[in-house]
């Protein structure tokens, strides 16, 4: 083998066990999970609400991690957010501007009447697609 060769391939070696080894989210932290129970698909002329089953409610579940002071859209290709309170309400924004997770923190008191939605979801999730849209309303599993 030549030395060129044997140098590449020690660097591959090299890299690959690092990789391997190393958790590559080390400081991460789920801040909410949450698992939706209706998805409403929208595009201007046409409005779709789906009552979800768990099967496609776990595939669409809605987690936000912290990682070294940032937050994250985990699903959604991890999209860095900004975090955002207004009284019980807490939306992480995702900075590109393609949607929201907005949670209702059921511990801070609020002197304004609860909304039915608010009654039966902890969170809503909107994500744009283009000029659609998808809304899922949930309950937090964190």
């Amino acid at each position: 083998m030549k030395t060129h060769s044997k140098l590449f391939f020690a660097m591959l070696l090299v890299g690959l066990i690092t990789r391997l080894t190393a958790s590559p989210h080390a400081q991460e932290n789920v801040v909410f999970h949450g698992r939706p129970s209706i998805k409403i698909s929208e595009g201007g002329l046409e409005r779709v609400p789906i009552d979800l089953s768990r099967e496609l409610a776990d595939t669409a579940e809605s987690i936000i991690t912290q990682e070294d002071g940032k937050f994250y859209w985990a699903p959604r290709r991890h999209i860095e957010m900004g975090a955002v309170r207004n009284g019980p309400f807490v939306t992480y924004v995702a900075l590109n501007r393609t949607g929201y997770v907005r949670l209702f923190d059921r511990n801070v008191e609020i002197n304004t009447l609860v909304t039915p939605a608010e009654e039966q979801f902890d969170y809503v999730e909107h994500i744009l697609l283009g000029l659609r849209s998808v809304t899922y309303y949930g309950s937090s599993l964190k």
